[in-house]
């Protein structure tokens, strides 16, 4: 379901810099929605976030440990709640 809303975002997806937030608050934070719960570790992330990349016509990203992982920008959040997704920060993130 996740994968699915975030195809959603295709003309932010385009963006480099949102690509990067956004596989940023992926990568080992927990999202939520109608009891459907993801966890995304950080390859996750990434290789979900290039593949939604790739869908747009754009390059993947190659972002895997680059830092800042589980940091979420408002804008990621905010556009993660349009979506209908409960976003929870992880306390240890996960690689």
């Amino acid at each position: 379901m996740l994968e699915r809303d975030l195809r959603r975002l295709d003309d932010r997806l385009r963006d480099d810099k949102f690509a990067g937030e956004l596989y940023r608050g992926l990568a080992g934070n927990r999202m939520c929605k109608d009891g459907e719960v993801v966890a995304l570790g950080w390859k996750q992330a990434e290789e979900l976030v290039s593949a939604l990349r790739v869908g747009v016509d754009k390059p993947p990203v190659e972002m895997f440990q680059t830092g800042g992982e589980t940091w979420l920008t408002g804008t990621v959040r905010g556009e993660l709640e349009r979506l209908g997704w409960d976003v929870r920060q992880s306390p240890t993130p996960e690689g």
